[in-house]
């Protein structure tokens, strides 16, 4: 979770959609999907006044996955400054990248090495024997994170967005 009111928003959208009756486990999926959406709502809200395009940009990922390499995002990135301010706009990719992970738009991909200490407070379940986290900027800040990937270093989208803008889940990593 990005901060912990958005685990109190998930907490009150399930206590409210269920009032009155035990919550199972195949509640909760649609619970959080509907509250994610609110999420993604007060996100653009909250940094739409200083990047005017955020949710425009948000849903230029629709059908896009939500796991990508590193060089295909700044891409996409790179093609929505473009876009949205003119090819002439002297704004850098790679500052609009570290305002994006400062933001908490996204995270870095992790993976645990058989053999390494496990450190980190929570590694989502996995499809495959491959552990991994998200390492969100909320977490480990990085200050200048477009020149700390390698273009072939994975990304993910904040599942906030996975509703909001229609993404395509990855097939075997998951972002929690």
């Amino acid at each position: 979770m990005l901060r912990p009111r958005q685990l109190q928003i998930h907490l009150h959208n399930l206590a409210r959609k269920y009032r009155g009756i035990n919550i199972d486990p195949s509640m909760v999926p649609k619970a959080i999907s509907e509250s994610s959406q609110t999420l993604a709502t007060n996100f653009v809200g909250e940094y739409g006044l200083d990047h005017p395009n955020l949710e425009r940009f948000i849903l230029t990922f629709e059908q896009k996955d939500n796991i990508m390499e590193f060089k295909t995002f700044r891409e996409l990135v790179g093609a929505a400054v473009k876009r949205f301010h003119g090819p002439d706009s002297g704004i850098d990719v790679d500052d609009k990248l570290d305002i994006l992970y400062a933001t908490g738009l996204f995270g870095i991909v992790r993976f645990v090495g058989q053999g390494d200490l496990m450190q980190e407070p929570y590694y989502p379940p996995t499809k495959e024997s491959r552990r991994h986290y998200v390492d969100f900027f909320f977490r480990k800040p990085y200050r200048k994170v477009s020149t700390r990937l390698a273009d072939d270093a994975l990304i993910a989208l904040h599942p906030i967005f996975v509703d909001f803008a229609n993404l395509r889940l990855h097939p075997s990593l998951i972002v929690g």
